[in-house]
């Protein structure tokens, strides 16, 4: 995990074991973290381009070019937007997933594009807004920041004497899990 292009921070199991059969380091097991980005995503995950099905498009990797879409990240955690940039020159073949050949992910090495979390849209933290005026409009449109809180693509959202009919809207919810 730490040797990914994305900047992980997490030592899953497998990486505490490698650090420790390397003879160099001792390892405490009981601090390993579960690693969740395409978790039981099967072989295509590995085997396919991320822009096909079985390779992730559109359940861990995004391709909107347009940048003014939301989305939520794929733990569900914040609200993003789709992380593709414009490179300099044409990206090799193998690594093309736009008709521009200079299009691409700018987080992992593959330049699969993934949904970066706005550093202010954290669903289950409290106070994302930064001024008084932006949290009432926030809590005014259906948003909850805190404890429980998750991301969700809907339509038509519907609140206590608020009704907000659109298309497909990104939010974030207060949620239950029992």
């Amino acid at each position: 995990e730490l040797m990914t292009a994305s900047g992980g921070t997490k030592l899953s199991v497998l990486t505490l074991a490698f650090m420790k059969d390397s003879g160099h380091y001792d390892v405490d097991y009981s601090k390993a973290q579960e690693i969740t980005f395409a978790k039981q995503a099967g072989c295509g995950f590995i085997d396919s381009k991320c822009n096909t099905a079985s390779g992730g498009k559109d359940e861990w990797f995004c391709f909107d070019t347009d940048n003014t879409n939301r989305y939520c990240t794929f733990d569900h955690k914040a609200i993003g937007y789709c992380s593709v940039g414009t490179y300099g020159s044409a990206l090799p073949a193998h690594f093309q997933y736009f008709s521009n050949p200079n299009l691409g992910g700018v987080e992992f090495v593959d330049q699969c594009p993934i949904v970066n979390g706005y550093n202010n849209r954290i669903c289950n933290q409290d106070s994302q807004a930064t001024s008084n005026n932006e949290q009432l409009a926030l809590n005014q449109q259906g948003y909850y920041f805190g404890n429980g809180g998750r991301c969700f693509s809907t339509s038509g959202i519907v609140q206590a004497n608020l009704n907000l009919q659109s298309d497909t809207s990104t939010r974030c919810f207060e949620s239950r899990c029992p």
